[in-house]
């Protein structure tokens, strides 16, 4: 049991990780997206929002992975 639970922290911690990869990869997308926005759009105001909210919580996911999560050897530890 303690084997399978130290499995899958490692996972999830990885897919953590990859927050920041994900995190930057949104920041090129959100950013464009609210660079390219069209000044005559009606919808302007509810795009900008939903850009900047995408790039919030993409960092938001990053900053969790790697500050929050300790790393699986230190939860090895633990259950040793």
């Amino acid at each position: 049991m303690t084997a399978y639970i130290i499995e899958r922290y490692e996972i999830f911690h990885l897919l953590f990780l990859w927050g920041w990869v994900f995190y930057a990869f949104g920041c090129v997308i959100g950013i464009g997206f609210l660079i390219g926005l069209d000044d005559h759009d009606e919808y302007k105001g509810q795009k900008r929002y939903y850009g900047i909210m995408l790039i919030a919580a993409l960092f938001i996911i990053g900053l969790i992975g790697t500050i929050f999560l300790p790393s699986p050897e230190l939860v090895k530890g633990w259950f040793q």
